[in-house]
């Protein structure tokens, strides 16, 4: 981190909210070098509904009109339920980020300094290593109610934002149900800003609007034993 954090008033935030969202995390240069590589990854759209364990899988490149992504469910033959769609989206694993940038970036994730520094944050001392991979949110995109509890070593999530310019009423909205019955924490993506947020919990990001002219870019994850 380019600062030297405040831990305490951090740890504080994470215990009560069971969220916390740190600003500049990233030199400018390493992130406008990382959202270049973003424009230029071999993205996949991912779509998957809530009822099955398989999901489609259809390389961008192949996609005609990156513009209306939803065409592809009406265009390609699966078995999608598309009346309980979980999500659309558009991710390139951790194996395949391997341009310069994206390798700064997993060290630097997965650095003895940033690994301390949320061990110190989230109370949890078992947390070795994290768990990467790259998404879009273009229009239409979204990622519906779920908990990230389907991994036993899943302790904390994270996401680090990459869009340029994003603007509030586009949507792609972090939203975060810490407390049943109570209104949930809304995080916009911010540039160069990371959320991270205890394990189970609801979650989900609001659909990305029409109108957006941006990408939705982040390196997404966990934290993990």
């Amino acid at each position: 981190m380019q600062q030297q954090p405040d831990i305490s008033a951090y740890a504080n935030t994470f215990a009560q909210h069971g969220a916390l969202t740190l600003s500049n995390l990233l030199p400018e240069d390493l992130v406008k070098a990382l959202q270049d590589d973003f424009d230029n990854l071999d993205w996949v759209l991912q779509v998957k509904d809530y009822s099955q364990s398989h999901r489609l899988e259809v390389p961008v490149k192949d996609i005609k009109n990156r513009n209306n992504l939803i065409e592809v469910l009406y265009s390609h033959q699966h078995t999608i339920d598309l009346n309980n769609l979980f999500y659309i989206r558009l991710a390139v694993a951790s194996e395949d980020l391997q341009t310069d940038a994206l390798n700064q970036a997993s060290k630097f994730f997965n650095s003895d300094n940033f690994i301390n520094t949320c061990k110190n944050i989230v109370k949890m001392p078992d947390i070795t290593q994290t768990w990467l991979e790259a998404t879009c949110y273009d229009k239409g995109c979204f990622l519906g109610n779920h908990r990230d509890d389907h991994h036993p070593d899943n302790r904390v999530a994270f996401v680090y934002n990459l869009s340029r310019n994003w603007k509030i009423d586009w949507g792609g909205l972090l939203m975060i149900e810490n407390t049943p019955g109570q209104q949930p924490l809304i995080v916009p993506p911010m540039t160069n800003s990371l959320s991270m947020f205890r394990i189970p919990v609801n979650h989900t990001v609001t659909s990305v609007s029409q109108a957006a002219t941006e990408h939705r870019y982040s390196i997404t994850g966990w934290l993990r034993p």
